[in-house]
């Protein structure tokens, strides 16, 4: 279980990205600083690219590693090839589907443009840091 110091570093990773951010840009812009703005942007492209990395483990490393299991188990009987068949096709069919629906879901022009002057502009300067 991920304890609650991990999460602790995470948001004050953000906060100072938010902040050092908006202390770049507040002398050149006349708006003062969204930092709930900047943290909802950075925060969700922070956790898609993350998803994009557990996309591509899934693919790269776990079916072959259930592939490379299921060729050395005895297929031979019914339920240990039932099993593979399931884990092999709809396991990580179901896992890639769950994160995709999840970096869908995490976009932060849907999400953090519920928070007030926290428009598309905004989420385009903080994409470049995290894809």
């Amino acid at each position: 279980m991920i304890s609650s110091s991990y999460f602790s570093v995470i948001f004050l990773t953000l906060v100072s990205m938010a902040l050092c951010q908006n202390s770049a840009n507040s002398s050149n812009s006349q708006n003062p600083p969204n930092i709930v703005c900047q943290l909802c942007t950075s925060g969700l492209y922070l956790v898609q690219s993350q998803l994009l990395v557990l996309e591509n483990e899934v693919k790269n490393n776990l079916k072959p590693f259930i592939t490379n299991v299921c060729q050395s188990a005895p297929t031979g009987i019914p339920i240990v090839k039932a099993l593979c068949d399931v884990l092999k096709d709809d396991l990580l069919d179901a896992i890639l589907t769950l994160i995709n629906g999840i970096r869908e879901q995490a976009d932060p022009n849907t999400v953090c443009k519920y928070i007030r002057n926290c428009g598309s502009d905004n989420n385009e300067d903080n994409k470049k840091y995290y894809l």
